[in-house]
């Protein structure tokens, strides 16, 4: 055979002894004399073993055995006190510690004699990989190999690294988050610090080698810093090959993988692409913009913000931005005017080095390879918040007094991205690369789903502000920005709900219902709805047993979706037709429900139909009718129905009509199981004059329950927290409120905690006061955890003032 002039790695060979075992110390080799190694009878691994043990005088004795097997029953036996073992065999292995290493051996591609053309090519090949990347065999070891024993010993080239240096300085740009950047402090701040923290822990040197942070306002003075001495490693540093070689430095393994986006004003048009706009100091900006843009002129800017500025003065074309830096915009409502699509060419950020610094960038290497590929995002996203310069304070104050309600779903619906991109990271950080990029886009989906009713809510109430003296366009204006605030709204709902479904958060809750009513329910619902878009809406129902057990939020939500869909996409003059029949079940005591929602809409393409069911899906045809959705319905729907163990089928054709088919199974029950729920109709009259205590955190919200409530009688007294509602009761006389609403998220006490407070009072007429629950939490678990707390009802925000007013007359005539 023939072999090349470079190898393909070194087959590597190690001691490995119990890891309970501390009479053996590295640190005192005497501790091996007498000890027993397993070992193989003409094996390199026993030839560099006892070659180890002559060269640093140690006697060991040699056990042999015949197989790798063999010797590890022995060893878990506590027949022999050390294990001989090659790299490719340690990973996996449980309760052992690596000793040392005793010896290496190349391993090569091997030729048939018959080929030296093709020994030949192999090595002009390798030779031109090796001048590339000299480091390319040892990272693809590591990467094969994984974090295992073996990647937490270092070799003697990188500890006699450790023990030569104290510190580690590594130099950081600033003004660059979430990556990297300087506090108010001047401390070094970032996911660079977070990774670091991460590597020196991973390698257990926290407490040999301190690291020293720079900062720096461009990437060359960092780049000539580092090659000046004044730094060891410089971060971020781009990865392509090419302009490490110009910049004569060596990149280490990804620290965080990502993709750029181009930002731009208008449509999008590849060839209008000529001018990008790139910040002065940021070179690799320059270089990523003119790799995807190579015939674009590059124009300089001071800043991120003023090559913004420039695409909105159309001054340039666009600007791409790094991977999560995209957030700088998306978070600005300066740049909400602004589109954006994402670059297939990648932008992965990394540790530099100098050439000559070989084996600190191998150790950098195996201490990222140890703390993982999703290490850095998953430490990036928190400081991504101060991308998010409009906030919720801000929008209030400047629409305080016309914008109640709106501001309300507003401002939840900034939490809720709040939520969605600090909280959901932990979880969604645990998936790949690809969930991370799906966590993107949804963002930038959501980006783009709110501003559209968000900027109607602002534009109206400007609007509004003109026209005061004219009141058939002020009602009009108002009219729209109520329908732009449910849109809101339900956009909110849509989220909310697939956060919980996707956090394994949704329960089943079966009750006994009345399947006609159910359905007449339904009709009810729509009819009105479809009388005034001149739709025939038509609904029919066949069923053998009148009761059955099932979870009537979820079913509702499920056919609700369905035939608001059938709406939206259903022009004027149009039918849509509702079925809903009883089918036999295998099951003993259940019985199969299929609905059928057929309408003559605008219909789907068949290739569709296949991502019906993705989150945030959209066919083109639903998008030019401009039709009002986030492409979030179906897909709850489907997770719905598969939490309710059922199935569902769409068949649809384009300009001809959808017809939807849902089968859900349902256990039998009887009139016993199920009583017809009674509304109470409210009746001002028993309003009038009443007291109630109305514990509310948040002023806008006590502003508008407080309106709200007045209108009809009532007397209110406000309580800022749990706390103070507490207190106020304990204060009160008897009988002077006749009823407290409780919110569940306030300072100092929540809601349930003053609940169990009012309700363990020794004072009766006091402890058994009617308390509703009146919050944002607005969930099943959420009613539960109120009735649960002792607490008399539920109702949700925003307020709905008819529901509100039958609750409360309700609860007054039952105290009467």
């Amino acid at each position: 055979m023939l072999f090349p002039n470079f190898s393909m790695g070194m087959d590597e060979y190690y001691l490995l002894k119990h890891a309970e075992d501390e009479s053996i110390s590295i640190s005192d080799l005497s501790t091996l004399n007498g000890k027993k190694a397993g070992g193989f009878k003409d094996n390199l691994l026993t030839v560099f073993t006892e070659r180890w043990c002559e060269e640093n005088g140690v006697n060991l004795e040699i056990v042999y055995f015949d197989s790798f097997a063999d010797q590890e029953a022995a060893f878990e036996n506590g027949e022999i006190d050390l294990l001989t073992q090659t790299i490719t065999n340690v990973d996996g292995m449980l309760n052992v510690s690596t000793l040392i290493k005793v010896g290496e051996y190349p391993y090569y591609l091997a030729v048939n004699k018959d080929r030296p053309d093709l020994l030949e090519e192999l090595n002009s090949s390798l030779s031109k990989i090796h001048s590339i990347d000299p480091y390319l065999v040892q990272s693809l070891q590591y990467e094969s190999y994984g974090a295992n024993l073996i990647n937490r010993t270092l070799t003697q080239e990188e500890t006699g690294w450790v023990e030569e240096h104290n510190t580690l300085t590594v130099g950081y740009i600033e003004n660059y988050l979430p990556y990297s950047s300087s506090d108010s402090h001047g401390e070094a701040t970032g996911l660079l610090t977070d990774v670091m923290a991460g590597i020196f822990s991973a390698l257990e040197l926290e407490d040999k080698i301190k690291i020293d942070y720079v900062g720096f306002s461009s990437d060359q003075d960092m780049l000539e810093s580092l090659h000046n001495g004044g730094i060891d490693v410089a971060f971020p540093v781009e990865s392509d090959l090419w302009n490490l070689e110009q910049d004569g430095i060596n990149a280490s393994s990804s620290v965080i993988d990502g993709k750029g986006a181009l930002f731009y004003k208008g449509t999008y048009n590849n060839e209008g692409i000529k001018r990008i706009a790139v910040t002065d100091k940021n070179k690799a900006q320059m270089s990523y913009s003119k790799y995807c843009y190579p015939e674009a002129e590059l124009v300089a800017y001071p800043s991120t913000a003023e090559c913004l500025d420039a695409i909105l003065r159309g001054d340039a074309d666009g600007t791409i931005l790094s991977g999560l830096r995209t957030g700088y915009a998306i978070g600005n409502s300066k740049y909400k005017s602004l589109s954006f699509i994402m670059m297939e060419q990648s932008d992965n950020k990394c540790f530099g080095v100098t050439n000559d610094n070989s084996t600190l960038l191998l150790l950098l290497n195996r201490g990222l390879r140890m703390v993982g590929s999703t290490y850095g995002m998953d430490n990036s996203h928190k400081y991504m918040d101060s991308f998010y310069v409009y906030s919720v304070s801000d929008f209030l104050s400047d629409n305080a007094l016309l914008m109640g309600f709106a501001i309300l779903v507003i401002a939840g619906t900034i939490v809720l991205l709040l939520l969605i991109n600090l909280k959901k990271q932990k979880q969604i950080i645990l998936e790949k690369e690809s969930a991370n990029r799906a966590k993107t886009q949804f963002l930038f989906n959501m980006s783009h789903d709110i501003r559209t009713p968000m900027n109607a809510i602002i534009g109206f109430k400007n609007l509004l502000e003109k026209h005061q003296d004219n009141p058939e366009l002020r009602q009009d204006y108002l009219n729209k920005i109520g329908s732009a605030s449910n849109v809101l709204l339900s956009i909110i709902n849509n989220v909310l709900e697939m956060t919980r479904i996707e956090q394994g958060k949704i329960e089943i809750n079966e009750v006994a219902v009345n399947v006609n009513n159910f359905c007449t329910d339904l009709d009810s619902m729509f009819m009105e709805m479809m009388k005034e878009k001149n739709i025939q809406f038509t609904a029919e129902a066949r069923y053998n047993h009148k009761y059955v057990f099932g979870d009537a939020t979820k079913v509702r939500e499920i056919f609700m979706n369905l035939i608001s869909n059938a709406y939206k996409y259903t022009n004027p003059g149009g039918s849509i037709h509702v079925l809903s029949e009883e089918l036999p079940s295998d099951r003993e005591g259940y019985v199969n429900i299929r609905a059928t929602i057929s309408d003559n809409g605008i219909g789907m393409s068949e290739e569709y139909i296949a991502h019906l069911f993705e989150e945030f899906s959209r066919e083109k045809n639903t998008t030019e009718a401009k039709v009002e959705g986030t492409g979030l319905g179906m897909a709850i729907v489907k997770r719905l129905v598969d939490i309710l163990d059922g199935t569902i089928e769409v068949k649809s054709k384009k300009d001809v009509g959808t017809t939807v088919i849902v089968t859900l199974p349902h256990r039998i029950a009887t009139a016993e199981n199920c009583p017809e729920a009674k509304e109470t109709a409210a009746d001002s009259n028993c309003f009038e004059g009443k007291r109630i205590l109305l514990a509310e955190d948040n002023d806008l919200n006590a502003e508008i329950a407080t309106e709200i409530l007045r209108e009809v009688g009532f007397i209110i007294d406000r309580a800022e927290d749990g706390a103070v509602c507490v207190r106020m009761m304990e204060e009160a006389a008897d009988d002077y409120y006749k009823l407290i609403l409780m919110d569940i998220q306030m300072p100092n006490m929540n809601g349930y905690e003053a609940t169990r407070k009012i309700r363990s009072m020794q004072n009766t007429f006091k402890a058994d006061i009617p308390i509703i629950a009146m919050t944002a939490n607005a969930f099943e678990e959420d009613k539960r955890n109120a009735l649960e707390a002792g607490m008399n009802g539920h109702l949700g925000k925003p307020i709905d003032i008819t529901k509100l007013m039958s609750v409360l007359a309700e609860v007054l005539n039952t105290v009467k």
